[in-house]
């Protein structure tokens, strides 16, 4: 199994943080040069320092970030909900601002 496959299968969630990683990769005796090769190849995408999304081809649902990433929308179907990293604090919200940044 890939490390990447490891991830998406233990993290349901599309934002995660470097602690998640680490303890996910704490077998790999390098886990940080791990961490590297995944963002080079674009399988996990930084957002801000410490947080991280799934890549394009490993997302599930839709993210719409904030400029600056203090907040993260992650849009489902049925609901969106509003990441605030800033107060980790999550909030429903109907619809990302305007200004936000889309990635699907």
């Amino acid at each position: 199994m890939r490390v990447i496959e490891k991830i998406r299968q233990n993290i349901e969630q599309e934002i995660f943080d470097y602690t998640q990683l680490m303890f996910l990769l704490e077998d790999y005796r390098k886990p940080r040069d791990v961490i590297s090769s995944l963002l080079q190849n674009q399988e996990i995408v930084r957002i801000r320092k410490g947080l991280y999304i799934f890549g394009p081809l490993w997302r599930r649902d839709q993210i719409s970030i904030l400029p600056g990433g203090r907040q993260v929308y992650q849009e489902k179907p049925e609901t969106s909900h509003l990441h605030n990293f800033s107060t980790s604090r999550c909030n429903s919200s109907p619809q990302p601002p305007p200004s936000s940044l889309t990635i699907k």
